[in-house]
């Protein structure tokens, strides 16, 4: 099996981006028998913590704060841990929180770019304006497709509430993109820091991390047969979305028009016909959306909010 490679970052705090890189490090770990390490390189540690003070589960930890005296000497250094990562391990994540001073190339070191993101105007300015100012970073045009890594939006603490009824997989952004189920915002994730991890948890929480999971784990073999095939991998039949968001209204009422694409949903399973695709596009603008499928229809009408 391929090494996996994959980076959470973000440049605001509160978006979740530790609880995701350590628990996706346990789940590696434990569910999948790959042997992780998690590369800590945000100054407070959280995920570090988190992995270390809680139940032992085997994940190698490191906890390197960068010193951000210099982008150049900041590349360098950040580089050498990884490779060393590399040698001894199948899996590597990495936590890590943006600064103007933080070097785009380090990306270019990772398969996976996870962007957690929320639905405030804030988190949503600060998602965007990431991925706006390094487009560069994900265009294949520019550079071999080997060293081009995948982004993954990440919606994160979404409140059931802020389920609509337009389609998230609608999201645009300046380049191409995979678009992971949603980390739900519950009580008890915030009261696992440190103790457990939400694999070991019963009921929704463990569900809807496990889908989150496999979402990333459907991303990387996507990014992994890109590599080995040498270009885009698509599927053969785009996903409807099975979760909606605030998020997808604000990304398709700032896309610039032809400048932009969708993202390729990776938790759904219902493909939809040509007609259907045309039809969904038509819904992010304002017309009524394609009807869903009963199996989608069905999961939906378990997480949607009675509005009466």
């Amino acid at each position: 099996m391929a090494l996996s490679k994959i980076i959470v970052v973000s440049q605001k705090g509160g978006v979740g981006k530790s609880t995701i890189a350590a628990n996706l490090a346990a789940w590696f770990q434990v569910t999948q028998g790959r042997k992780t390490i998690l590369l800590d390189y945000d100054p407070h540690g959280s995920s570090s913590t988190w992995l270390s003070d809680a139940t032992q589960l085997g994940v190698t930890i490191q906890h390197h704060p960068i010193d951000e005296s210099g982008s150049r000497r900041w590349l360098l250094t950040a580089r050498t841990l990884l490779r060393r990562a590399d040698e001894a391990h199948e899996v590597v994540i990495a936590d890590l929180t943006w600064t103007a001073h933080t070097d785009p190339e380090f990306l270019l070191g990772f398969d996976l770019v996870l962007v957690p993101s929320g639905v405030s105007e804030i988190e949503l300015a600060a998602t965007t304006g990431f991925i706006d100012r390094n487009a560069w970073v994900f265009d294949q045009r520019n550079r071999d497709l080997n060293a081009v890594p995948t982004l993954v939006i990440c919606p994160s603490r979404i409140k059931s509430e802020q389920v609509l009824d337009h389609a998230f997989g609608e999201a645009r952004f300046p380049v191409p993109f995979m678009l992971a189920p949603p980390m739900f915002d519950e009580v008890l994730v915030r009261d696992l820091f440190r103790k457990n991890f939400m694999i070991f948890m019963d009921g929704s929480v463990k569900e809807n991390f496990l889908r989150f999971a496999d979402g990333i784990r459907r991303a990387d073999e996507l990014h992994h047969q890109r590599k080995t095939l040498g270009g885009l991998v698509k599927p053969s039949a785009k996903s409807l979305s099975s979760y909606n968001s605030v998020l997808s209204k604000h990304l398709s009422q700032r896309r610039p028009e032809g400048s932009a694409v969708s993202g390729t949903n990776l938790r759904s399973n219902d493909s939809i016909s040509p007609a259907q695709k045309r039809q969904a596009a038509a819904g992010v603008s304002g017309k009524t959306p394609p009807p869903l499928s009963p199996a989608l229809a069905k999961f939906l009408s378990t997480i949607q909010v009675d509005k009466n």
